[in-house]
């Protein structure tokens, strides 16, 4: 565990060395700039179903996928590109260890600057009068889908150098676009996941929040697991990815 720990570790400082990280906790805070403006002249009813309106989307639909991409993709992506990776490759420890050391590395920076901003965006609801009551079950969210999303973009971070413009293209165009229009496709996008979570924990919703779902059922525990399970997958597909590199 100790080759793991140490993996884990430098893919940290790797993952927060240079301006990114700033970039990124500027955006996370983006939402919390709206909240405020735009509900402290409301009442606290009112505030409250602002913030679920526009504020709460911008985190899950903007805010967390980009994040998750920018890091996630970064994780053995730049190991890759700048021919470092031999010297993990080369450690005599089991690939889906280093894939998990980095996965648990990239959430960890990727979850750090999302619940940055969330806690900020918090502060601003409360600040208009509309409660802090969302704050956990925000944190529960931003988890899962923070472990979801760098999942996928670690992959295909080290699968392609065009990870990026890929990972914009799903989450805008598959998830925002046709997992919106046709319900079927629905529970293949990741930011819904983890809102079912969040609909399922938080009371007094507006009604037109649970559209957004499609055929996703709300529902907390159903969430988790569903996130561990395409986590673990996604780990031991990019370990695949890694043993077929040691024979190539």
């Amino acid at each position: 565990m100790t080759a793991v720990a140490a993996i884990y570790r430098a893919g940290l400082r790797q993952l927060i060395s240079g301006k990114r990280v700033w970039g990124l906790l500027a955006l996370a805070t983006l939402p919390a700039v709206v909240t405020y403006l735009g509900g402290r002249n409301f009442t606290a009813s009112r505030a409250f179903d602002f913030f679920h309106e526009a504020p709460l989307f911008m985190t899950v639909i903007i805010v967390i996928p980009v994040v998750c991409l920018i890091i996630g993709s970064a994780a053995l992506g730049e190991e890759r590109r700048g021919n470092t990776l031999s010297f993990l490759v080369l450690r005599p420890i089991r690939r889906v260890m280093i894939t998990a050391a980095k996965l648990a590395a990239a959430w960890s920076v990727s979850f750090g600057i999302v619940a940055a901003g969330w806690i900020v965006n918090i502060v601003a609801l409360a600040i208009s009068g509309g409660g802090a009551s969302p704050l956990v079950p925000g944190l529960f969210l931003i988890a899962l889908n923070t472990l979801l999303y760098c999942g996928v973009f670690v992959a295909l971070g080290y699968i392609t150098d065009r990870a990026v413009f890929i990972g914009l293209a799903y989450v805008f165009v598959w998830e925002n676009g046709l997992a919106g229009f046709i319900e079927a496709l629905s529970p293949l996008s990741i930011w819904r996941v983890g809102m079912s979570a969040y609909i399922a924990m938080v009371d007094g919703l507006p009604s037109e929040i649970l559209d957004v779902l499609g055929s996703v059922q709300p529902g907390a525990f159903g969430a988790f697991a569903k996130t561990a399970v395409v986590a673990a997958l996604f780990s031991s597909f990019t370990a695949g990815l890694l043993r077929a590199r040691d024979v190539t």
